[in-house]
């Protein structure tokens, strides 16, 4: 039981820090389009194109962040739903 308690808390933290990390992201995809809105307007060209470029290779690093914590999350969901059905059926932990 203690183990089961024990892999709660984990999904508990990581669930946490998933909640921080991704308002860490959406702050600075808010930063990077307003930059990109302001040198739209003012007609940079070159910075324009580097800026788009940047938010590109921005979201396909924060997608693979996402499936990378999802299948992390679903890892230790799995591990928790495992040691329940153990320990229903008497095989796991006795304390």
């Amino acid at each position: 039981m203690k183990e089961i308690k024990v892999v709660i808390l984990k999904v508990i933290i990581f669930a946490a820090v998933c909640i921080v990390v991704s308002a860490v992201f959406q702050s600075y995809e808010t930063t990077y389009y307003n930059e990109l809105a302001l040198k739209q307007l003012n007609g940079g060209a070159d910075e324009y194109a580097k800026l788009k470029a940047y938010g590109y290779i921005k979201n396909y690093l924060g997608y693979g962040y996402v499936l990378l914590f999802l299948l992390l999350f679903f890892k230790n969901i799995v591990d928790l739903a495992k040691r329940c059905i153990e320990a229903l059926k008497g095989k796991g932990d006795k304390a």
